[in-house]
């Protein structure tokens, strides 16, 4: 279940941590703070985080959450579309470059679509304790997530996700490999 956010204070945070986002690297999607950053590819699949790659990540991200955590879902409002009739009201953040309207919930929710007719997910996705952050940008096939080293080496290792670890100063239109996944 989503619950309507009530404080933009829940992603001061974020918006703290974000370098410019004409910066175009990984570090303008997810906030400097943590110690690994990876990139999820799914080409073909612009703007959202498809169910394809939610599904995999989610237990992944359970098993690095502390039970009982909440998390917090921005979606982009300028998809234009209506919410489904259970997605409540909420209130927006303003990154400089996109606004997100933000909701709370369980992780559970990671993987549901948002939009009636359409199987959009939440582009940021973060637990109250922000172990990780999940962001998928809109003109993007690709999603980055910063991490603790544990995490990524469970992302590296699932084989039904396209991961690869990149930096917080990469390309976000490119970024470059420094390790890949089975090699």
């Amino acid at each position: 279940m989503l619950e309507p956010c009530t404080n933009r204070r829940a992603a001061k945070w974020v918006l703290d941590g974000l370098v410019p986002f004409k910066t175009f690297t990984v570090g303008s999607h997810v906030p400097l703070r943590f110690e690994r950053y990876a990139r999820l590819s799914h080409p073909g699949e612009d703007g959202w985080l498809p169910r394809r790659v939610a599904v995999p990540l989610k237990p992944i991200l359970l098993r690095h959450t502390p039970s009982g955590t909440s998390c917090w879902f921005g979606v982009w409002r300028g998809w234009g579309l209506t919410y489904q009739p259970d997605v409540p009201k909420t209130i927006y953040v303003d990154t400089g470059f996109r606004e997100w309207d933000l909701f709370k919930g369980c992780l559970d929710v990671m993987d549901r679509g948002f939009f009636l007719g359409l199987d959009v997910g939440a582009n940021l996705v973060w637990p109250d304790d922000r172990s990780w952050f999940v962001a998928t940008d809109i003109d993007l096939d690709r999603t980055y997530v910063g991490c603790s080293r544990n995490l990524l080496s469970d992302l590296l290792i699932e084989c039904r996700l396209d991961a690869v670890e990149v930096r917080a100063d990469d390309s976000s239109v490119v970024a470059r490999t420094t390790t890949r996944r089975n090699e």
